[in-house]
């Protein structure tokens, strides 16, 4: 055989083992909508936190992105269905029959969320009724209606405005521009060392949850299946779910859909349309990264990562926590 055909036909099967690896790289997300920073100011995070669970667990390499904005993860889940997830509780509660969710892991410790005002001017939550509200929380206003200030204030009458600047938002407030901000426990006791801290009060409190929870991703089950099958269209659900999400514009319009029926093992998945395909970890692999999880709160390398996202570690989940919370915010409250 002529050597330069020898070296042509080496060099494209070594192109090609390039590219299949590539392809090969499991995805995964970071889910926190309103959070600071954005997809690319995180890209060196999730890199260094790629490789940290690359080296742990036996899913080889990783490929890990970081969102802040509920419609960017949407489309990189429609997109390419990663196998597993770091994501908000709201994220998760909101869609995890859509997207076949399955809570493994919670972080700690968990946080609150309050509702800050200016100080002595509002009494009660009932004051902010008809008002304007702003804050990275109200990315999720069907979690923060549904469970966390459930009972205790109607989210659905503010003026409700997403924003990712907190910093920002509180000026605005202390000028009288906004009535109240809806914060983190996080977010409030940084604002507690600032003297701005001191002109402003917590109007509420929420009681405490998890910031992050590791699902695994399964397709669900397609139409038919008997289960639900018959739930409100997702483009429903965000009209009366998230009244107040901020529109963001785009050039083009993704119209891509997928089933709402719940969570199932592999098989029966014709309902789902997700891009590349479903990637979905094998039962070694869901161990290995549930250990990698539970093991970062004692390993000297994770510090770093974990100082990062604010938290101190990860947890098993607790089944009837979990399914008390999927309750409520199944059940809309009656007024």
């Amino acid at each position: 055989m002529n050597i330069k055909r020898v070296m042509t036909l080496f060099l494209v099967l070594s192109s090609m083992r390039g590219v299949t690896a590539a392809d090969e790289a499991t995805a995964w997300l970071v889910v926190q909508p309103g959070y600071p920073g954005s997809t690319r100011d995180a890209e060196g995070f999730m890199r260094l936190f790629s490789s940290y669970l690359t080296e742990r667990t036996s899913l080889g390499p990783l490929e890990g992105t970081y969102y802040n904005l509920p419609d960017d993860a949407l489309h990189k889940l429609q997109a390419r269905s990663p196998g597993f997830a770091l994501v908000s509780l709201g994220f998760y509660l909101k869609y995890r029959q859509q997207f076949g969710f399955e809570v493994r892991l919670v972080s700690e410790p968990a946080d609150v969320f309050l509702i800050v005002g200016r100080e002595s001017e509002i009494q009660a939550a009932a004051d902010l009724d008809g008002q304007e509200v702003v804050g990275g929380p109200l990315y999720e206003p069907g979690f923060l209606t549904r469970v966390v200030f459930r009972g205790r204030a109607c989210v659905e009458r503010w003026q409700a405005r997403p924003m990712l600047r907190t910093s920002r938002a509180l000026r605005r407030l202390a000028r009288g521009r906004y009535k109240a901000v809806v914060l983190t426990g996080r977010e409030f006791a940084s604002l507690s060392r600032l003297s701005r801290g001191k002109k402003l009060e917590k109007v509420l409190q929420s009681d405490y949850y998890p910031a992050a929870v590791l699902v695994l991703i399964r397709p669900p089950k397609s139409k038919g299946s008997g289960s639900q099958g018959d739930s409100k269209s997702e483009s429903e659900k965000s009209e009366s779910d998230d009244v107040g999400d901020e529109p963001r514009k785009r050039t083009k319009k993704r119209t891509g859909r997928i089933t709402t029926d719940p969570p199932a093992e592999v098989g029966g998945n014709r309902g789902l349309r997700a891009g590349a395909g479903q990637q979905v970890l094998t039962a070694s692999q869901r161990t290995s990264l549930e250990r990698a999880f539970l093991s970062m709160e004692e390993d000297l390398e994770a510090q770093d990562l974990l100082k990062t996202m604010g938290a101190r570690g990860f947890k098993m989940v607790k089944p009837d926590w979990l399914k008390e919370l999927e309750g409520q915010y199944d059940t809309v409250e009656k007024k």
